[in-house]
């Protein structure tokens, strides 16, 4: 179950508590204005990321028995760049040597750029 908290001393006592995902308002607003001062474009798309249902989002996929092979041919079936899988319980993110290829059961997070106009 998700949670929020302020600041970071708090992720552990939540996780602690059953969260299984903490957002930390501070640290990801302290980001954006780090991010903003030394790699300004890069907030933009960020920001988009934040807003669901336009522009660019990242969706999770399961994996079927049918779609099986290189994380190359799952961009391709997604519609995106997959970025990361959760296999077993564990997080692998692009560029990992177990994530050469997506497997049944596999949760994939792509990148999905979703039509701005209504």
């Amino acid at each position: 179950s998700p949670a929020t908290a302020r600041e970071e001393d708090n992720d552990p006592l939540l996780r602690h508590s059953g969260a299984d995902t903490v957002v930390t308002s501070a640290s990801a607003a302290g980001r954006l204005l780090g991010l903003g001062t030394s790699a300004p474009e890069v907030v933009e798309p960020l920001r988009d990321l934040l807003s669901w249902g336009s522009g660019t989002d990242l969706l999770p996929e399961l994996v079927g028995a049918d779609e099986t092979g290189p994380i190359e041919h799952a961009d391709e079936r997604c519609g995106g760049p997959v970025l990361m899988a959760y296999r077993e319980g564990r997080a692998l993110r692009r560029g990992d040597a177990e994530l050469r290829e997506v497997k049944p059961g596999d949760k994939v997070v792509h990148v999905l750029c979703q039509d701005a106009a209504p």
